[in-house]
């Protein structure tokens, strides 16, 4: 919107010969001097007009004024930019030899160039300090995703190990219940070969006393 109200702004440049007022006299003890000014007449949407104005005298003084009243260069420029005409970027006027220029430009001149124009330039401070944040979030996040990456298989190998225990664990209870059912099974035949023996022994006894 800002563009279309400054294509259809109505520029005029008017190169004023020096010439006095008529009540001035040509006694030049007065200090006045001619002037020259160049003037841009805007129309905003309610239908007023602003008057940007730039004078300068024959001794190289100059002065902005906006609808007759002199301003300082900031707030001339200030006022400019907020119909979209950025003095630094040279947007509203094609100067002689721009085009040539413009074509000599390289890739990076150009977009240089464009930054200027859309005024994003300006704010090439702040995006940079935008993309710093941008990629120390960035670096923060595969950090974190790093982190939790590295705990995730830590967790995993302990679980393993955990399991790993566990079935030793289990391992050594079954073994230690195989020892025990042996060691009752030896029992049980030596406790069995010695009451076979006894009872031979007492038959033979009982066979030889007769």
């Amino acid at each position: 919107a800002e563009r279309d109200e400054t294509l259809s702004a109505k520029a005029s440049l008017v190169y004023v010969e020096p010439t006095k007022d008529d009540g001035d006299t040509d006694d030049e003890e007065e200090g006045d001097s001619p002037k020259k000014q160049s003037r841009l007449s805007k129309k905003l949407p309610q239908g007023k007009t602003t008057i940007f104005s730039r004078i300068v005298t024959t001794k190289g003084t100059g002065e902005y004024q906006i609808n007759g009243k002199s301003v300082t260069f900031k707030q001339y420029e200030k006022k400019l930019a907020s119909i979209g005409v950025l003095l630094k970027a040279r947007n509203f006027l094609v100067f002689q030899g721009d085009v040539e220029s413009m074509a000599r430009k390289n890739p990076k001149e150009l977009v240089e160039m464009f930054e200027n124009i859309s005024g994003s330039a300006d704010l090439k401070e702040e995006y940079e300090l935008a993309l710093k944040a941008k990629d120390e979030a960035e670096q923060k996040t595969i950090f974190a995703y790093n982190k939790t990456k590295e705990h995730k298989s830590e967790r995993r190998v302990l679980k393993e190990q955990k399991e790993e225990a566990e079935r030793f664990h289990g391992l050594l209870q079954q073994r230690t219940s195989l020892k025990e059912n042996y060691f009752l099974w030896l029992l049980f035949h030596i406790h069995s070969d010695i009451q076979q023996r006894e009872s031979n022994k007492a038959e033979l006894q009982e066979s030889l006393e007769e």
